[in-house]
C-alpha cells in the first residue's frame, strides 16, 4: 500500500491505516533532538528531507537523493567591501520582489527586528521605485496593552510609516498560548511553536483581509547573524593589529570583556579546528573548564520508558564540513539546523489551514549560496552582528530602525502562561497525569515549571506532547506511547510535501529561487540530471 500526500492526517483518515506511534520519534522530541527529518510520529509514514527528491516506479519501489547542497569549495572574493554589500543587497532585493508575486495582498509578520525590518523596508522600496507585483502589501505585528517591555511598534511602526504600509495589530495578550482553541498541536505530530496561537490569530486576520500570501523573516537569524564573528582567521593569517582591533571593537559595541570574547571566538574554534576533543579528550576537558557545560541527555522529568528509548537512539546526522573552516562550518549548520527545518514545515501547515502560501525570502537559494561563498568576516565583523545586512539596508530602512532595531523577546507572555493556575494546580493539560508516568513525570514537569518558570526550552516540548496525547490519540487514557502490540504493517505509505507553497507565493516558475524544498517524480521521470524545485520553506517526505 502506498500514498503520497502533503500532510500525515491525511494518510490516516485513509482506509486501513493504523494509528501507531513511533515511539523513537516521541523520545526525540522530549529530549529537544530534530536532527532525523525523515521520521514522523507516526509508524510507516515518513517524511522526504528538505532539498531531496524522491522518485517512484510503476511497481513501488522508490529512490531518493539530496538535489542541492552548498557548494564547500564556491567562492566569491571582491576587492572592497562595498562590493560584497552591493550583491547582497541585490539577491535580497530580488528574493523580496519575487515572492511578492501574488494575484491576492501579500502580508508579512513584522517585529522590530532586522530580518522582517529589511522584508518590510524593502517590500516598501519596490512599492515606491517600480511598483508591487502583488494588489497590496500589509504588516501584521502584536500589541501588548500591560507587557509594554514586549511591544515592538515604536520600531516597526517606523517602517510602516515611512512607506505608507497598513498595519494590523494582533492583542497578544487576549490570545491563550497554551490549550484551545489555537494552542494545541497539529494532528501530524505534537511539535508547535510557543507562539502558535498568535501566529495563528494573525493568519485569521490575514485571511479575513483577504491576504494569499504570508511572509516571514525567520530564517534571517540563520543565513547571517547567530553572531559567529572570524577572528580566527585573523589570527591563522597573522593579522595581529586588524585582530586586537576587531576585539576591542567587539568589546565596546556588546559590552563584553575582550578576553570573553577571545575565549568564545578564538579558543573554542581553535579546539575545534584542532579537533582536540576526537584527538585528545583529556586536553580537551582541561581546556573547556571555563566552558558551558553540556546539556543533560533528557531532561529530568522524562520518564524511564523514554530514556531507555533516548539511550537506543542513533548518533545524530552530522554534515561533512572539515573543508570549510570554522565560521563557515558554524554557518552552515545555522542554516541546515533541523530544529528550524521543523519550525518552516509547521509555520507552512499553519499558513495552508488560513489558505495562505507561506514564504520567506531567507530562504533562497541564490541569497544562501552567497552568503556561504563569500568570507565570513564580511557578514558579522567586530563584534556587529548581521553586518552585511545592516550596511546593505542603508537608506532603505529607516536610519532610526537600524540603530533601535532588535528583536524584543516576548518570554513574559509565555512565563506568565506556565504560571497560570490551570498548569500549575493540576488542572489544564495536567489532567491526565497519573496514565503518562512512564513517559512523562508529570508531578516532576510541574516543579520544573514553578522553579525556573520554562527557563529549559524542553518543558515547551512535554507540554506540547500531553496536548498532542490528548488531542489526537486514539486510546481514552490520552497516553502517548503505544499501549496495544503493534499490528503488522507494511512500510511503504509515503508522503511528499510537494511545491506549491512558495512557489505559489513568488508566483514564480523559476524554481532556483528557492531551497530546501522536497519534490516527487512519477515514474519515467528522467532522474539522470539532478532536479531543481521544491518550496523554499518546507520539506517533503518519504518512507521510513
Amino acid at each position: 500500500m502506498g500514498a503520497f500526500q502533503s500532510e500525515v492526517k491525511q494518510i490516516l483518515a485513509a482506509p486501513g491505516v493504523p494509528r501507531e506511534i513511533f515511539e523513537p520519534m516521541v523520545a526525540m522530541h522530549l529530549c529537544g533532538r530534530f536532527d532525523r527529518l525523515d521520521w514522523t510520529f507516526y509508524e510507516g509514514i515518513s517524511q522526504l528531507e528538505p532539498a531531496h527528491a524522491l522518485v517512484v516506479t510503476s511497481d513501488g519501489a522508490y529512490r531518493t537523493w539530496r538535489y542541492w547542497d552548498i557548494d564547500p569549495t564556491h567562492q566569491i572574493r571582491y576587492p572592497n567591501e562595498q562590493d560584497y554589500v552591493e550583491h547582497f543587497r541585490e539577491l535580497f532585493k530580488e528574493a523580496v520582489r519575487c515572492r511578492l508575486r501574488s494575484h491576492k495582498p501579500v502580508g508579512l509578520f513584522l517585529s522590530g527586528g532586522l530580518d522582517s525590518g529589511s522584508i518590510a523596508s524593502m517590500a516598501g522600496h519596490l512599492k515606491e521605485t517600480e511598483g508591487l507585483p502583488c494588489p497590496e502589501f500589509r504588516t501584521y505585528s502584536w500589541k501588548f496593552p500591560t507587557l509594554t517591555q514586549c511591544d515592538e511598534r515604536h520600531i516597526s511602526d517606523l517602517i510602516c510609516d515611512r512607506y505608507d504600509l497598513p498595519a494590523t495589530y494582533i492583542d497578544a495578550e487576549a490570545v491563550n498560548l497554551i490549550g484551545p482553541p489555537d494552542g494545541v498541536p497539529d494532528a501530524d505530530e505534537p511539535f508547535m511553536g510557543v507562539y502558535q496561537a498568535l501566529l495563528t490569530e494573525g493568519l485569521r486576520q490575514a485571511r479575513a483581509e483577504g491576504v494569499g500570501v504570508i511572509m516571514s523573516g525567520h530564517r534571517g537569524d540563520l543565513l547571517v547573524g547567530n553572531w559567529i564573528f572570524d577572528y580566527l582567521h585573523l589570527l591563522k593569517t597573522g593579522r595581529w593589529v586588524q585582530l586586537v582591533r576587531a576585539l576591542r571593537a567587539h568589546e565596546a559595541k556588546l559590552n563584553v570583556p575582550a578576553r570573553r570574547a577571545a575565549t568564545l571566538y578564538l579558543a573554542q574554534p581553535l579546539r575545534a579546528a584542532l579537533r582536540l576533543k576526537e584527538r585528545m579528550p583529556g586536553l580537551h576537558a582541561l581546556l573547556r573548564r571555563n566552558g558551558q557545560r553540556d546539556a543533560a541527555a533528557w531532561p529530568p522529568w522524562v520518564g524511564p520508558k523514554v530514556q531507555a528509548l533516548i539511550k537506543a537512539l542513533p548518533p545524530s546526522q552530522v554534515a561533512d564540513t572539515k573543508r570549510m573552516g570554522w565560521a563557515r562550518q558554524e554557518r552552515y549548520a545555522a542554516i541546515q539546523n533541523a530544529m528550524h527545518m521543523r519550525t518552516t514545515t509547521w509555520f507552512n501547515r499553519m499558513a495552508t489551514s488560513q489558505q495562505a502560501a507561506f514564504a520567506d525570502p531567507w530562504a533562497d537559494r541564490r541569497l544562501v549560496a552567497f552568503v556561504m561563498a563569500i568570507p565570513p568576516r564580511q557578514v558579522c565583523q567586530a563584534g556587529e552582528n548581521k553586518h552585511i545586512l545592516k550596511e546593505a539596508m542603508r537608506g532603505i530602512m529607516p536610519s532610526p530602525v537600524l540603530q533601535k532595531s532588535g528583536k524584543v523577546d516576548p518570554g513574559p507572555l509565555y512565563r506568565r502562561t506556565l504560571r497560570s493556575t490551570d498548569i500549575l494546580q493540576g488542572g489544564g493539560i495536567f489532567g491526565l497525569s497519573h496514565s503518562h508516568s512512564d513517559v512523562v513525570d508529570v508531578p516532576r514537569l510541574r516543579h520544573e515549571i514553578r522553579k525556573e518558570i520554562g527557563a529549559d526550552h524542553r518543558i515547551w516540548y512535554a507540554l506540547s506532547l500531553l496536548l498532542w496525547s490528548r488531542a489526537t490519540t486514539p486510546n481514552p487514557t490520552g497516553h502517548p506511547m503505544n499501549t496495544q502490540p503493534k499490528r503488522p504493517f507494511r512500510r511503504s505509505m509515503l508522503i511528499a510535501e510537494g511545491t506549491v507553497a512558495d512557489l505559489t507565493s513568488t508566483g514564480n516558475s523559476n524554481p532556483d529561487n528557492d531551497c530546501f524544498g522536497g519534490t516527487v517524480y512519477p515514474p519515467g521521470h528522467d532522474d539522470g540530471c539532478p532536479p531543481k524545485g521544491g518550496n523554499g520553506n518546507g520539506n517533503g517526505r518519504s518512507s521510513r
